[in-house]
């Protein structure tokens, strides 16, 4: 219980307490759509005319004004009632500011106390609509094939509980004991029963994905980070990057044979030109250069992109028996 007293002598002479505790919530989890229903913070609170309720806010620790609760009074003494706005996350921290209107005292006060205070978690139906990067369109209900490790795909999920802030809502793919860091699809668009992501860069599978709502303190195409994101269950729909490296071609030397490189000269020393895909490896960043061998040796990096790397092929080893190459990544 937090005590408040006027100790600045004024009149009237004797100290004015006032006691502001909080106790309860009547309505611990918030609508997603804009709230018309008031919740009650119990507890014991009074309110004379030197002090009034002037806002409650809530959200993070840090960021407690994040939501407002509309039009606050105290009802009775002993609760304050306020109407909450549309928003998702939590649990939230709630700040009740009072301030005074008569110069009998002076200044103000707020109080704050973290509640389970909390917007529900979003949900996902069984079932999601993958718009393909060559326009092509399939609904998925078991597992989804991405045709590219490049990414760009566009997913559209369905659910409940989303909100409307595309800043809020989450759409990560990982294993499900996150072994490694997982990949965040973009949000485009959502709405309270339905998003849209694009998909990113990536390789490997399957991946299981949720959907997680509320306010994270990461920035960009970082996994959100924070303890008020509240996630869904893992999908039962698993996503699948093509297997990769592929390699459809090698040219540069006197005569293209597809996959060979036996019109090459055996003194090495010369560029060509390997095609095919899933050269980055799931990453954006050409820096990361793949590891090609031909008969055996290295082929010295050059250059690469996600489809085409350039190297020059090292001299023939006449202890081989036979002539190939391999893109790793």
């Amino acid at each position: 219980m937090t005590q408040i007293c006027n100790t600045s002598g004024l009149w009237p002479p004797a100290p004015l307490c006032y006691f502001r505790q909080f106790a309860t919530v009547s309505l611990a989890t918030l609508p997603t759509t804009l709230g018309t229903t008031p919740i009650w913070l119990g507890g014991n609170w009074s309110e004379s005319s030197s002090y009034v309720i002037t806002s409650v806010t809530y959200g993070p620790p840090f960021n407690n004004f994040l939501y407002t609760c509309a039009s606050p009074t105290i009802v009775s003494g002993t609760n304050i009632t306020c109407t909450p706005a549309a928003g998702v996350g939590g649990p939230y921290t709630v700040r009740v500011t009072v301030s005074t209107q008569t110069p009998i005292t002076s200044g103000g006060f707020t109080l704050t106390k973290v509640l389970a205070l909390s917007y529900p978690a979003p949900t996902m139906t069984n079932s999601i609509v993958v718009t393909y990067n060559d326009g092509s369109t399939v609904t998925e209900t078991s597992a989804i094939n991405l045709k590219s490790t490049l990414g760009g795909d566009i997913l559209a999920i369905t659910g409940t509980n989303f909100g409307t802030n595309p800043s809020r809502v989450f759409v990560t793919f990982g294993d499900t004991l996150f072994a490694r860091v997982p990949l965040v699809c973009a949000i485009i668009n959502v709405t309270n029963t339905k998003l849209y992501c694009t998909v990113p860069f990536g390789d490997g599978g399957p991946h299981y994905f949720r959907v997680g709502t509320g306010y994270s303190e990461s920035t960009g195409n970082d996994p959100p980070n924070g303890t008020t994101v509240q996630w869904s269950a893992f999908s039962s729909i698993n996503i699948k990057y093509p297997a990769g490296p592929t390699i459809s071609k090698v040219t540069g030397c006197d005569v293209d044979v597809g996959f060979g490189t036996s019109s090459c000269p055996t003194a090495g020393n010369k560029l060509i030109a390997i095609l095919g895909a899933g050269f980055l490896g799931g990453s954006n960043d050409t820096t990361d250069k793949p590891v090609v061998t031909v008969a055996g040796d290295y082929c010295t990096y050059v250059s690469h992109n996600q489809s085409v790397i350039n190297c020059i092929i090292p001299r023939y080893n006449i202890n081989h028996s036979k002539r190939m190459h391999r893109a790793h990544t």
